[in-house]
């Protein structure tokens, strides 16, 4: 009962704010098979979905709210930064921090059960961007549709802020370059996201 009743809620939020942003029923879909726990749901897929859909590229900035969530999460206020994550991810349901953020708070209140939730979800999201290419090189670079994703790559390899970041146009694509100290080997590693995405939307802001 319980179940159903987590369910029902994570579908009417999610659902009432695509309505708002007029999505399109293929990430609205993709959506609702997450939130019912279909694990056969390609995360790439469901990002791509999200890029391409109006309500997503029209969503409300949440830099402010994100670090609102970072200093509830900090001061151990789980019930606060629990709520505030699912009110980021209402409006951006693929928002691979968000995830992170909900998933500890969650865990940290006791609920396993949503808790496992949003593990799953942030774990399929990262996932895909790493099993997208090695990044290694720009031929083999993650493809991104988001900046702040790069950050959460860097933050899985256990990499805070990177050495240096530079931008690259080669062979009719964009490429981020970043440079991180690697925290094992304490040596230089660069890695390169695909950000054709990204720069696509910014290039439409000056149209």
């Amino acid at each position: 009962m319980r179940l159903k009743s987590v369910v029902l809620v994570l579908v009417v939020s999610a659902l009432s704010a695509f309505a708002a942003g007029a999505a399109p029923d293929n990430y609205k879909s993709m959506v609702e098979h997450v939130i019912q726990g279909d694990h056969t749901v390609n995360f790439r897929d469901l990002r791509l979905a999200a890029d391409a859909s109006k309500g997503y590229r029209k969503r409300p900035d949440s830099s402010s709210l994100s670090k609102r969530i970072g200093t509830e999460l900090t001061g151990k206020d789980y019930a606060k930064a629990a709520k505030d994550a699912e009110a980021l991810l209402a409006t951006d349901f693929v928002n691979i921090e968000a995830h992170y953020s909900a998933f500890l708070s969650y865990h940290a209140l006791g609920n396993t059960e949503k808790a496992e939730f949003h593990k799953f979800v942030f774990t399929g999201l990262l996932q895909s961007i790493l099993q997208d290419g090695d990044g290694k090189t720009p031929e083999t670079a993650h493809t991104v549709i988001t900046v702040d994703e790069e950050y959460v790559v860097l933050h899985s390899l256990g990499v805070g802020l990177p050495k240096s970041q530079s931008l690259l146009h080669q062979g009719g694509h964009s490429y981020d370059k970043l440079v991180y100290v690697d925290p094992d080997s304490n040596q230089e590693k660069t890695v390169f996201f695909n950000i054709d995405i990204v720069w696509a939307r910014e290039t439409e802001l000056f149209k």
